[in-house]
Parts: C-alpha cells; structure tokens; sequence
C-alpha cells in the first residue's frame, strides 16, 4: 500500500511538471550566433524533450532557448539549454 501511494505521487509530480502549451525553439552557437536550420522547431507539452535531445544531438555545445509560442516568454528552467 505504501508503495503504491509513493508511485501515486511521483507520477502526479510529473504531470503536474509537465509544461503546457506550445513551445518554439531558438538556437545559438558557441560564439553567439543564430543557427538557420531552415527550419520552424515547435513543440507542445512534454515533446519539447524530444525536440530538444534531438537539436543537442545535432548541435552539440550550442545554447537552446525555448519560448511559448504565444506568450513570447521564455520557458523556464528548461531555458536556456546548453547543450552537452
């Protein structure tokens, strides 16, 4: 019982932690510059992950900024992201 209460929790603190909304993506290299992928990077809610281990991959060492797309403000604490 106790195990299944404590299981309770953690998946209700994910969800609640789980951003909502879309998010667009901004990217920078080392030296400050903008990143043109020719490409517009959205995401909603919890795909944002996605998007952002994906870019990392492709892009390592550069910095991620992630705004809700409609809102303009920067989601926080995921951003900004420096990527590893």
């Amino acid at each position: 019982m106790k195990l299944s209460f404590i299981t309770f929790v953690m998946l209700l603190a994910a969800a609640c932690s789980t951003p909502e909304g879309y998010f667009g993506f901004e990217a920078t290299d080392a030296q400050g510059n903008p990143i043109n992928t020719g490409m517009v990077l959205t995401a909603d809610g919890r795909g944002i992950y996605t998007v952002l281990s994906a870019f990392c991959s492709a892009y390592r060492g550069d910095t991620v900024v992630i705004r809700d797309v409609k809102t303009k403000e920067e989601l926080k604490p995921q951003s900004p992201h420096r990527c590893k």
